[in-house]
C-alpha cells in the first residue's frame, strides 16, 4: 500500500491553487488545530479519505500510519463533511487556472444553471451480476452536485435510453439549460 508522505503531499500541492491554505480557513474547513494541525494534515485526512473506498475508520487508521496523527473515526467525519465548500472552491479554482475564460459561464446564458444528467450502469461481481444505475445532476458552472439517485435494474428490463422521471424538476424553471446523455 502506497502511504501518502510528505513527497507525494508536496508534489500534490504543486497543482493546486495558491491560496488553497487560505480557502481552507475561508471556507471554515479549518476552523481550529487540534489533533488535524495544519491544512496539509487537512488535505492528507481529505485524500485518504477519497482513496480508501470513502471509509472514516480507513482514513484514521491511514493518517496514525503515515503521518502520526491520531484522529477517530467520528472526528475524520467531521472534518470531511467540513471539507465539501473548500474542495469544490479548489476545484473550481483549478478549472479557472486551467481553462481561463474559457470555463467563465457564456454571456448568452444569463441567469440560466446548466446542470448535466448522466446515468451509469454498475454490474456487481458475482454469479449473479446484479445491475445498478447510478444517476446524476450536475451543476456545470457552479460545480454543484444537485442530486444522485441510484436504483437496481434487471438487465432484461433496461430500457434503450434515460428517463427524464428520475429527477425533480420545477417545469415553470425557465432560467435552466439542459445537458442531457442518452444512450439509444
Amino acid at each position: 500500500m502506497d502511504i501518502m508522505n510528505s513527497n507525494n503531499l508536496n508534489e500534490l500541492i504543486e497543482y493546486l491553487p495558491p491560496n488553497w491554505r487560505e480557502l481552507a480557513r475561508e471556507t471554515k474547513a479549518f476552523t481550529r488545530a487540534r489533533n488535524i494541525k495544519t491544512e496539509d494534515d487537512l488535505l492528507a485526512l481529505n485524500m485518504f479519505y477519497i482513496t480508501n473506498d470513502g471509509s472514516f475508520q480507513l482514513a484514521s487508521t491511514m493518517m496514525k500510519m503515515a503521518r502520526g496523527i491520531s484522529v477517530n473515526k467520528n472526528a475524520v467525519y467531521e472534518r470531511i463533511t467540513a471539507s465539501g465548500e473548500w474542495l469544490r472552491s479548489m476545484a473550481m479554482a483549478l478549472c479557472q487556472q486551467a481553462l481561463g475564460a474559457s470555463y467563465a459561464k457564456p454571456e448568452f446564458l444569463g441567469d440560466k444553471r446548466v446542470r448535466l444528467i448522466d446515468a451509469s450502469d454498475e454490474v456487481t461481481r458475482g454469479k449473479d451480476k446484479t445491475t445498478w444505475r447510478l444517476h446524476y445532476d450536475f451543476d456545470l458552472f457552479g460545480l454543484i452536485l444537485i442530486q444522485v439517485k441510484n436504483r437496481f435494474i434487471f438487465i432484461r428490463k433496461t430500457p434503450r435510453s434515460r428517463r427524464f422521471s428520475e429527477f425533480r424538476f420545477n417545469v415553470f424553471n425557465i432560467g435552466l439549460v439542459l445537458i442531457v446523455s442518452i444512450w439509444i
